[in-house]
């Protein structure tokens, strides 16, 4: 009988992951997991560093720069050392209450409070681009009411500029007001009226610092030598307000460094932000500097210095893992680096711009500062006329 070869089915087995296996490969994975985001995280700490720090450099230099700026035109067109420190009184229709002050100085300093509050800078120049030196009256005023007054010299004015007037040595204010009408009739004659007048290139405008009443002051002295001066500080209504007499005061608000305008009566406008400090002191013709008011004929200069900050705040790396030490204050006892904000003239305190708790991500020392700083000459007051 012939047998049939058999038929033998092979046995498939299932193979795959033991549970073993599957717990090693997530162990695995979740290492992994952890050292990518270990290096996610110190990559953004080095972009946020790299990042803030470029915002602090540019925030920093733009305030100095403008800043530096307004300062090397201090003094223009009002360069008479003997007479620096007259206080300025004027009347403006556009801003509100009318009335405002000024000190006739190129830079004017005031110190802050404390060591945490800014200074505030005030710097004052005109434009004018036809006359530097002031002209003397040449007839005393009869009457404060008067709205006109006569000069040795009306070179160089036009209607629409804005003039101030000054007694030496007298304790008189210094009067600011605007030009409406230059006579033809009587060729010596500057007047300060109220009212529409027409503009020296054409146009009309309606005088915004002639109060009704009058100059408001006596001012006499002709054919003295404490004759009258009258100051031609520039134009209102030029092109692009090219010789419009400027005025700005430079403070912190919110930490932003903001200039306010004394011929342009709107709120203070932020010109740089995370400007958290700022110190200014005169430069004096020995050698030495100071804040306090000076005696005017010895100031040559001024050294300026502002704190820009990080825009954003480092993650806490103190020594119980909780505070930051970004940036020290000076007073730490512990071994490390001085982080300490500093400039020729000390140390910024910059703990009054974060955070006063110091567990919070907002915490002043969070945050990295640094500190530009600049010495201006005031070319126009050391060049000033005898």
């Amino acid at each position: 009988m012939e047998q049939r070869p058999s038929r033998r089915h092979p046995v498939i087995r299932q193979r795959g992951m033991s549970m073993v296996e599957l717990l090693v490969t997530m162990a695995i994975t979740l290492i992994a997991t952890v050292i990518i985001f270990q290096v996610f995280e110190v990559s953004e700490g080095i972009k946020r560093t790299a990042t803030s720090g470029g915002d602090a450099n540019q925030n920093g230099v733009i305030a100095l720069y403008m800043m530096e700026r307004d300062l090397r035109n201090g003094g223009m067109g009002i360069n008479d050392a003997p007479l620096a420190g007259c206080a300025i009184v004027g009347w403006d229709s556009l801003r509100t209450g009318n009335n405002f002050t000024a000190t006739l100085v190129p830079v004017l300093i005031t110190p802050g409070a404390d060591a945490t509050t800014p200074d505030t800078v005030n710097m004052f120049y005109g434009s004018q681009t036809h006359i530097m030196g002031a002209t003397r009256v040449s007839a005393d005023m009869v009457a404060a009411t008067e709205t006109a007054v006569r000069v040795t010299n009306r070179y160089g004015f036009r209607t629409g500029d804005l003039i101030m007037l000054l007694e030496p040595g007298t304790a008189k204010d210094c009067v600011i007001r605007e030009v409406t009408s230059l006579p033809s009739a009587q060729s010596d004659q500057i007047v300060t009226d109220t009212g529409n007048y027409t503009l020296a290139g054409g146009g009309t405008a309606a005088s915004r610092f002639n109060r009704s009443g009058g100059i408001g002051v006596l001012y006499v002295g002709a054919n003295t030598a404490n004759a009258t001066r009258v100051f031609n500080l520039g134009n209102l209504y030029d092109a692009n307000g090219a010789t419009m007499p400027v005025h700005n005061t430079y403070s912190i608000i919110g930490n932003n460094l903001a200039v306010a305008s004394l011929f342009n009566p709107i709120a203070a406008t932020p010109v740089a932000d995370n400007i958290v400090h700022l110190r200014a002191e005169y430069a004096l013709a020995d050698g030495t500097f100071s804040n306090a008011a000076p005696n005017w004929a010895n100031v040559i200069g001024v050294r300026l210095a502002v704190v820009a900050r990080s825009a954003l705040a480092e993650k806490p790396s103190g020594t119980d893992g909780a505070k930051c030490d970004t940036t020290t204050d000076g007073t730490e006892t512990t071994p490390g680096p001085d982080r300490t904000p500093r400039w020729s003239g000390g140390v910024f305190d910059v703990s009054a711009s974060g955070d006063a708790d110091p567990t919070s991500m907002g915490f002043w020392k969070c945050f990295r500062y640094r500190v530009f700083e600049t010495r201006v000459p005031l070319r126009n007051w050391i060049w000033r006329s005898s």
